[in-house]
């Protein structure tokens, strides 16, 4: 009995933690990982830019889905963006500003 009980709350416990961290696609993943790299650079990445990566990864094709895949762990993304500076060209593509750009 004790340890139906223990596996019983284990698996809810296990169920809840998934639960919280959703369930994402592959190319949903390299987002998370973008933001965390560009969060190691300084740069601030907000919820809603996080949400807007995965509304545009939501269903991608087989061909794109792969290429997460092979391609969307953090040592890769680490080399294909070297540098912090390479990372702010990616951003500034995604937000339409420049380095340094208050916005203002």
């Amino acid at each position: 009995m004790r340890v139906q009980a223990l596996v019983v709350r284990t698996l809810m416990a296990v169920g809840v933690t998934a639960a919280a961290a959703g369930c994402h696609n592959p190319c949903q993943d390299v987002c998370v990982e973008m933001k965390k790299y560009a969060e190691e650079c300084g740069f601030e990445v907000t919820n809603d830019d996080l949400k807007a990566c995965f509304e545009s990864q939501r269903k991608p094709d087989d061909v794109t889905k792969a290429f997460c895949v092979e391609f969307g762990d953090p040592e890769t993304i680490r080399v294909e963006w070297a540098t912090c500076d390479e990372l702010a060209i990616y951003w500034d593509a995604a937000t339409g500003t420049t380095a340094g750009d208050t916005g203002q």
